[in-house]
């Protein structure tokens, strides 16, 4: 066991290695955080005496080392929620998997034909698969289904134009848990369930971020020391090996071993002694940033789902949240509807750097024209900007990313882990995994690849409960 680590971030990754860590003996560990509390993006916080989360978020593993670890660190305080999702689509609600009834009345007779006739062409006569999202997608569903049900939404999440974007986010995220694959079984007429869907799913009383304070809490018993606040910009390598963290106030702090779980071209690009060629290479790299609006609405019954995919075309918000209807503790005696609005953009946009009023302007259109505030006018907002919160899966990253893995797995000492860390489009699920799997190789020798971690899309989890077997 190395005698000192120090963890950059204090989100689902960071905290599980950290918290199998502070268990050893004689290993004297620091935490850094740029925000003033821990979670990450899965961080909770209170708005109008309400819990809320930052976005929606349910837990879902099939590993059960992760489901112990999740369950115990929530302290036993859970409930089961009723999962209930919808597609937002031209004013009207799509179950999610759709019913053939319904999916056939609400597209109309002369578009849901038209989807079995797009889709039974491309089963004759196939596109060319050239990796792209778009072709991933039209190749096994069809153009129409495409069009309707796919490009809106992805093209405001990413930003770029769904040719653009690598077949890798649909083999991801939508191979077992597919709207389109909803559709063609309600189409089918069959009454089967859906394999990967959940009918509920265990959540925190106290927001998904509370898991995450139980372990900081912990870990301090541990004499672990937490720095909230404060951010680092990199580190410093010399000779293929880590000597510590460079703090912004221009300090170097030594260490043996550093996790970081920051965005990784900020990490490569701040840091002392990295490859100048990797250095360039990681500016290809590209994340996309979150801007969450929430609006408190005076009424309690606003619609009944845990959020909502909004693939209207005449809005910008691509998902809307409510958080209503989670658990009651969330709420407690408080009266009204908390909703979070997600608007998403790039770093060098001018909306990034909006005034939190164009945010309030924009959400309450967006609500009056879905109508889901049944007209109300809007107590208050609160604006929260997320930095660097998805990984771009660009046409063509795997192949700018592999020589920076490759540089990276050689530098002792150095191991990055969570969504920006490895740049993978991971679930809590996934980035506690990668911290287990970091403490035990820290801890065992136990030589475990963790960039491997979500790489097998065949068995993504979206349909697992946090259950132990």
């Amino acid at each position: 066991m190395p005698k000192k680590i120090i963890i950059i971030g204090a989100g689902p990754a960071a905290l599980s290695a950290g918290k199998i860590l502070s268990e050893q003996k004689d290993t004297e560990i620091e935490v850094y955080e740029k925000e003033n509390k821990p979670g990450g993006l899965a961080a909770s916080f209170t708005f109008r005496n309400q819990i809320v989360d930052l976005g929606p978020h349910r837990f879902f593993t099939h590993d059960n080392k992760v489901c112990e670890f999740w369950l115990n660190a929530s302290h036993g305080s859970t409930s089961k929620v009723s999962r209930l999702t919808r597609i937002f689509y031209k004013n009207k609600f799509f179950r999610y998997p759709l019913k053939p009834f319904e999916a056939l009345w609400k597209l109309g007779i002369g578009p849901s034909f038209s989807v079995i006739l797009s889709y039974l062409r491309q089963k004759i006569n196939p596109e060319k698969d050239i990796g792209n999202f778009e072709g991933w997608v039209s190749r096994r569903f069809g153009r129409k289904l495409f069009r309707i049900f796919f490009k809106t939404y992805s093209e405001k999440l990413w930003g770029l134009e769904c040719n653009k974007l690598d077949a890798d986010f649909a083999s991801q995220r939508i191979k077992k848990l597919s709207l389109a694959s909803a559709v063609f079984s309600a189409f089918s007429f069959k009454k089967t369930k859906h394999k990967t869907l959940v009918d509920e799913f265990d959540y925190p009383k106290k927001g998904a971020g509370s898991v995450y304070e139980n372990l900081v809490k912990e870990m301090k018993e541990q004499k672990v020391d937490f720095h909230f606040g404060q951010t680092i910009n990199g580190v410093r390598i010399n000779e293929g090996k880590v000597e510590g963290i460079l703090h912004e106030d221009g300090s170097f702090i030594k260490s043996d071993h550093v996790i970081s779980t920051m965005p990784i071209d900020q990490l490569i690009q701040n840091s002392d002694g990295i490859d100048p060629a990797i250095v360039e290479q990681s500016k290809k790299l590209k994340f996309r940033n979150t801007i969450l609006v929430y609006a408190l609405i005076p009424e309690n019954t606003l619609f009944p789902d845990q959020w909502l995919y909004i693939h209207n075309t005449n809005t910008d918000t691509g998902r809307i949240s409510n958080f209503r209807n989670w658990v009651p503790e969330l709420y407690r005696d408080e009266k009204g509807s908390i909703l979070c609005l997600e608007y998403w953009c790039n770093n060098d946009d001018e909306l990034w750097n909006a005034d939190d009023k164009e945010f309030e302007k924009m959400a309450f259109k967006d609500l009056i024209k879905t109508g889901l505030n049944k007209g109300l006018d809007v107590v208050e907002f609160k604006v929260v900007r997320l930095q660097d919160s998805y990984p771009v899966y660009f046409y063509g990253y795997k192949e700018v990313l592999k020589p920076i893995v490759d540089y990276l797995k050689n530098i002792e000492g150095l191991h990055l882990i969570g969504r920006g860390g490895s740049y993978k489009y991971n679930n809590q699920d996934h980035s506690i995994k990668m911290g287990l799997l970091l403490a035990d190789n820290l801890v065992n020798n136990a030589g475990h690849d963790l960039w491997s971690v979500n790489t097998d899309f065949d068995s993504y989890q979206e349909g697992t409960k946090a259950e132990r077997e």
